[in-house]
């Protein structure tokens, strides 16, 4: 393999195209296109150049930064790549549509990509250029691209806390380790938002260069307002905080950066999403203040002929610069291999089940009701990459197993697009899933914003309540998410990176949960920093039951659990107790209760 070398970083030059299509083609979906077209009539196109950027160089090169360090260090790569090898592909493209045989040209830097508008006579010498890979159509039907229920009109339910919140103990974060995902910048690639809505609008993504919290891509302007519901509706379930009256989120204080990328659900422009996702990692008028994770429940079957190659490249690209990737496994389900790109794309982290293969950054999310049962729509996997060039990898059977976890979707309730008080209730789908995943996402980067792509995928699917034939399976991937452990999982700042460490501004003694209990309750408390420790169970006579903890700890978020037992290892009576902490001049008591 060829390779191109610029200031010592070594870049993959070769095909990157999928099964049956050479480099310099046009691939079938233009080629059919063209055979209607008139000779004057422009088509929209993708073109993708030969050389694409090599990720495991650019895994290398950030070795011993931080990841606000990656994140600068890969997009200036990326840029550069792209600038340098695009130069004359749109120097040419722009004399053409000085011509009038070419308009809306534009190059991308997420992807080694570029897009216009041309003629047929055009795309054949776009082509025929030494630098150019293949061109497509940008265009991809895609008839009910969500494929999900929505019940219309049916009255909202106000429950002050929606269920999924409770399901998989997202409340039981906010309430006893004190993170909410508080300004942790997710961003949200779907229909636009309700930016207007009460749970919403004192938490969107804030930038003086985008006045309503992002973009709409679809027109072309700074207005991504929703018309269409799907995309507020997943909005609340990232971000929603009770304003209005009920609480649909899973990260009640993080923050939506908004990218539209389509009204209706017919055809959608593949150019759009990834202008979206480079929008998301690097804003073009206020690039630092850049997403922390990305999110879409966008997804194209495979007999829509999305580029599969490109999605991969892209979503490793992402990954690279360390933002991780929460995509929608699909809602075609419960057939096997039905996974949509780019749910179909490798995730971050390899799970030890799964055959060896490359790895790129797509978390992929299926979808559960409130049973825990695997929801007749879910999109199943395995996937295989053995037909796509260059990866080749994944060869069927057994293939990679998808998804890789699931969370609530099933008849849910989030926050209405055209009601800025309002509420929508009976929505499933896996769109509703990815949301979820999401929101559980910017919890844990709250706790610890260092954290790589590859660290939030091993902690989501480790911490799961498993589901299926363990360790993992292609139904439910490891299990159903759970908000509580992955974020109690989450390491401190200080285990992964010093200078980005998170720990408790003040000492904090948590209520127990659950409170009353049958056996077990978990106990949770915070130290601001290192300090001696006592944690001990007192009965109503103020007799000793059990001591939890006792010594010299370090700063952090901890948990305890208490088994109902007492020093002796018998389980004690039915009644209430107290538990009491101490650190250092602190000192806090709470009840509990147990029941037999």
């Amino acid at each position: 393999m060829k390779r191109w070398v610029w200031l010592g970083l070594a870049l993959v030059v070769g095909a990157l195209w999928v099964s049956g299509v050479r480099a310099g083609m046009i691939g079938p979906s233009l080629q059919e296109q063209i055979g209607k077209a008139s000779p004057d009539q422009k088509l929209p196109v993708i073109i993708a150049l030969k050389q694409q950027v090599d990720n495991e160089a650019l895994e290398k090169a950030c070795t011993g930064k931080t990841k606000e360090e990656r994140w600068a260090y890969v997009v200036a790569e990326l840029k550069r790549l792209s600038n340098t090898t695009q130069r004359d592909l749109l120097s040419f493209l722009a004399s053409e549509e000085r011509a009038g045989r070419a308009s809306k040209v534009n190059g991308f830097w997420i992807v080694n990509a570029a897009y216009c508008e041309a003629t047929p006579e055009v795309i054949q010498e776009v082509v025929n250029r030494p630098e150019v890979w293949f061109a497509d159509y940008d265009l991809i039907a895609s008839p009910n691209v969500w494929n999900e229920e929505r019940p219309g009109n049916e009255p909202p339910r106000v429950d002050i806390l929606e269920w999924p919140m409770r399901k998989v103990g997202a409340d039981s974060v906010w309430r006893l380790l004190g993170i909410t995902g508080n300004n942790v910048i997710v961003g949200h690639i779907d229909t636009g938002c309700n930016y207007n809505h009460l749970d919403l609008a004192g938490h969107l993504w804030n930038s003086s260069a985008y006045p309503h919290h992002g973009w709409n891509f679809e027109l072309n302007n700074d207005d991504p307002i929703d018309i269409n519901g799907h995309g507020t509706f997943l909005a609340g379930n990232v971000s929603s905080d009770g304003t209005a009256g009920d609480t649909c989120g899973m990260a009640p204080r993080s923050r939506i950066m908004i990218c539209r990328g389509i009204t209706t659900a017919d055809t959608i422009a593949e150019n759009r999403m990834w202008s979206a996702m480079q929008f998301c990692l690097a804003p073009p008028l206020d690039s630092t203040n850049h997403a922390h994770l990305i999110m879409t429940s966008f997804g194209w079957m495979y007999a829509w002929n999305p580029r599969r190659a490109l999605w991969r490249q892209n979503v490793t690209n992402v990954a690279t610069a360390g933002l991780a990737f929460i995509a929608s496994a699909g809602s075609e389900g419960p057939s096997a291999m039905t996974i949509r790109t780019p749910g179909d794309v490798p995730g971050p982290w390899h799970h030890p089940a799964e055959q060896n293969g490359g790895r790129s950054g797509a978390i992929t999310i299926g979808c559960t009701d409130v049973s825990d049962a695997i929801a007749s729509f879910s999109s199943q996997g395995p996937v295989t990459w053995d037909t796509v060039s260059p990866y080749r990898d994944y060869p069927y059977p057994p293939g990679l197993l998808k998804p890789d976890l699931c969370a609530p979707g099933v008849n849910v309730a989030s926050c209405a697009y055209n009601n800025n008080s309002g509420y929508l209730s009976g929505w499933s789908g896996t769109s509703m899933s990815t949301a979820y995943v999401g929101g559980v996402v910017a919890l844990m980067l709250e706790k610890n914003p260092s954290l790589l792509p590859w660290q939030v995928d091993s902690i989501l699917q480790m911490t799961v309540r498993p589901l299926g034939a363990q360790p993992k399976n292609n139904t439910f991937g490891t299990g159903r998410v759970s908000a509580y452990q992955a974020v109690l999982s989450t390491p401190s700042g200080v285990e992964v990176q010093a200078s980005l460490e998170v720990r408790p501004k003040v000492f904090a003694l948590g209520p127990a949960v659950p409170n009353p209990a049958k056996s077990s309750i978990g106990i949770s408390y915070d130290l601001p920093y290192e300090v001696l420790v006592n944690l001990k169970v007192y009965n109503l006579s103020g007799q000793l039951v059990r001591t939890l903890a006792s010594g010299k700890e370090q700063a952090g978020f901890k948990h305890v659990t208490w088994d109902g037992r007492g020093e002796d290892g018998t389980r004690v009576a039915s009644g209430v107790y107290f538990y009491r902490l101490e650190a250092g001049s602190f000192t806090a008591t709470r009840k509990l209760v147990v029941f037999r």
